[in-house]
């Protein structure tokens, strides 16, 4: 009797406690299905937010730049448009920000006359992106390479940070872009990767990789206290390895609110790697607008992570990243993981896009605040379906299930019953197109373990909790996959024996 009461205990435990731990990130979020909003293919999605508006770019390299606004939180979408004083060589990189003078600012660098010589440039609009200035001409990089503008602005004064061949610079206009400063030179060591830069509580942050033959690729951050004028000596923020084999720390993100609160995160080779690049993402948190950082923290440990993007509000700290996890190295998932205490303890990763056909990849995560309830956005690439852009967020409006799919309305579900087992499960599925379906379960490394056919709308199957070998598995968390001909849908399954 003892004994019993203590498994109906320990299962009560699991179901109430530690599954929600699991779990629950993922499934309270509610996250709304994607929708593409761009037809051609476009890459490097950014966003700004006024209120209940969002304005993005979206860079299309051998074109002109698209913008795109919602006018309802993201309820609905305009049709992509090209800035009236855009021109014919291409864009890349372009970023945007809102101001609160009511102006929207973008910048970017392109070919100018079909000539290879990148220049970066800026542009704005006063009335949502009804009509733009004439572009404003940055800096003309006569022969060198100019890439990765990231832009901040205090009021009406705004700073661009680009890279070139010799290091990070940064330019200044006291006059909302019409015309801009010179160069100051953050520093002048080997760059690798786009910088961030950002305002908060007087003081500018820039956060960004450096290369070093004696320490490989690492995360550094400098601030400057006059307005870009001169920059404190670089902090490394990610390990510091001298010695081989030079663990590289990549792809920073960084994010400030108001109060000069920061989060930066990346991918880290520190502790392995897998699928031909992916590792794992860490962070590091500031509560003193950047005079002192924590220390880092690990989010994942699997290897199976890529660039990370990160926000916060209040005192939840969010990171997003494309993860191989559970579905395989050939199918990336963005993935998010939270932390309620800036940083000092971490939710479990939990997917929240997609399915287990397509990749995601190229995030950018924000959030708007409408009315005092917080509303988390991201916007990303799918390669297999020629990139393109497309947008999710939590909190789903009603409307969204009906207009947000970018094809015809058809469903794929899957549940389980029980979904905690120690003998067997009954999978079923609805399927509103019909046809075959294949079942299959994976476990959390991504491997598939078993697989059963369904035809028909709807069905069901019974996993005994064994491989296809006929071997029962050991306890644990399993995914079962519903692969239609055209949807995918997955339900997580926790086997005790």
């Amino acid at each position: 009797m003892g004994k019993r009461t203590f498994s109906i205990s320990l299962l009560i435990f699991i179901i109430y406690i530690v599954l929600p731990i699991l779990w629950g990130a993922g499934e309270a979020w509610g996250w709304t299905v994607p929708v593409r909003l761009t037809g051609d293919p476009t890459s490097n999605p950014r966003a700004a937010v006024a209120g209940i508006n969002i304005y993005v770019v979206e860079a299309r390299p051998g074109y002109d730049f698209y913008f795109q606004k919602s006018q309802n939180n993201g309820r609905s979408w305009s049709q992509p448009t090209q800035p009236a004083d855009t021109f014919y060589g291409g864009s890349w990189y372009p970023d945007i920000e809102y101001t609160p003078n009511g102006l929207i600012h973008v910048v970017w660098v392109g070919q100018y006359e079909g000539i290879f010589r990148f220049h970066a440039f800026h542009q704005s609009s006063s009335d949502g992106g009804e009509h733009w200035s004439r572009r404003h001409q940055i800096f003309n990089s006569g022969d060198d390479v100019t890439y990765y503008p990231s832009l901040a602005a205090k009021a009406d004064t705004l700073f661009v940070a680009f890279v070139k061949l010799e290091g990070l610079h940064v330019f200044r206009s006291f006059n909302s872009g019409v015309t801009w400063g010179d160069s100051t030179v953050a520093d002048s060591n080997y760059w690798a990767w786009p910088p961030t830069i950002l305002y908060s509580q007087g003081r500018l942050h820039l956060i960004y990789m450096l290369g070093f033959s004696d320490i490989g690729l690492k995360i550094y951050y400098c601030r400057s206290d006059d307005l870009g004028l001169t920059w404190s000596t670089p902090t490394n923020l990610s390990t510091y390895d001298p010695w081989p084999p030079y663990y590289d720390s990549v792809s920073p993100s960084a994010y400030v609110d108001e109060s000069g609160d920061i989060v930066a995160s990346w991918l880290d080779y520190r502790y392995g790697y897998s699928c031909d690049g992916t590792a794992d993402i860490l962070s590091r948190i500031s509560n003193d607008n950047g005079d002192t950082w924590l220390p880092e923290t690990r989010l994942t440990y699997v290897q199976t992570g890529e660039r990370p993007v990160c926000s916060a509000y209040n005192d939840t700290v969010v990171v997003l990243w494309p993860d191989a996890s559970p579905f395989g190295c050939d199918t990336r998932k963005l993935s998010l993981s939270t932390s309620g205490n800036w940083g000092r303890t971490w939710s479990e990763p939990q997917i929240i896009a997609g399915d287990g056909r397509d990749t995601e990849l190229g995030p950018f995560l924000f959030h708007s605040d409408q009315r005092g309830e917080i509303y988390l956005h991201c916007l990303f690439n799918i390669p297999s379906r020629g990139y393109g852009t497309y947008y999710i967020r939590n909190k789903p409006f009603y409307s969204d299930r009906k207009v947000m799919p970018d094809s015809q309305p058809v469903f794929l579900k899957i549940d389980a019953n029980p979904n905690v087992f120690n003998l067997s499960t009954v999978i079923g599925i609805e399927n509103s197109e019909g046809g075959e379906v294949e079942i299959s379960i994976f476990n959390i490394l991504g491997q598939k373990l078993w697989s059963k056919t369904i035809n028909g709308k709807e069905g069901s199957v019974i996993w005994d909790a064994t491989d296809a070998s006929g071997k029962v598995v050991s306890s644990g968390l399993y995914i079962a996959v519903a692969s239609s001909r055209t949807r995918t849908a997955h339900a997580k399954l926790l086997y005790l024996k």
